[in-house]
């Protein structure tokens, strides 16, 4: 649900991307409380792209590590679901290869921090887990050449509330063009 912010709208992220990238066609996927655990059209894997595209953005993890609740042991084995520790497989490695092919660039989005105002289960997420997660997606950006990761708090400062909803864990649109901005270099 990170991507979810104005979703069809100006001030979306797939919206600035489309002004910022030329010739871009841009689709965005991503539905409110997906989840790589999830059940029917609630799972990140039933996000599939109409055709391959030139350039991949992912991110999720959160509302499968929600559901752990402050457990650091099912965060940990819900970590090496979406990415296994060698790198090798995982839920992610299957949304990759069904949403990209040997010409896509791939870009992994997600936050590494959280706002003051973030929810508690979100502090608690990045808290228990959320180091391991950079650390990992990192790892697989360095062994894949056409994959970049992006720790979204970078773009979007955590410390600048115009940066985020109210809510505390969606990107603003301010935060969308930030992003857009960075994605394009």
């Amino acid at each position: 649900s990170f991507f979810t912010t104005n979703k069809g709208k100006p001030g979306s992220l797939e919206s600035y991307l489309s002004k910022f990238i030329e010739g871009a066609c841009v689709e965005n996927l991503a539905k409110g409380g997906a989840r790589f655990s999830g059940f029917g059209n609630n799972r990140i894997q039933k996000q599939k792209s109409k055709s391959i595209p030139e350039l991949l953005i992912i991110g999720g993890g959160g509302n499968d590590f929600i559901r752990c609740g402050s457990d650091t042991s099912c965060m940990q084995k819900t970590l090496n679901k979406i990415l296994s520790q060698d790198i090798q497989s995982g839920w992610l490695t299957k949304v990759i290869a069904q949403n990209s092919d040997s010409n896509t660039k791939i870009v992994i989005l997600y936050p590494s921090d959280v706002t003051f105002h973030a929810p508690d289960a979100w502090k608690t997420v990045i808290k228990n887990i959320g180091q391991k997660y950079v650390s990992r997606m990192a790892k697989f950006a360095e062994k894949n050449p056409r994959v970049f990761w992006l720790d979204a708090t970078l773009v979007a400062k955590t410390t600048v509330r115009s940066h985020w909803l109210q809510d505390g864990y969606h990107p603003s649109v301010v935060a969308n063009m930030r992003l857009a901005k960075v994605i394009k270099k």
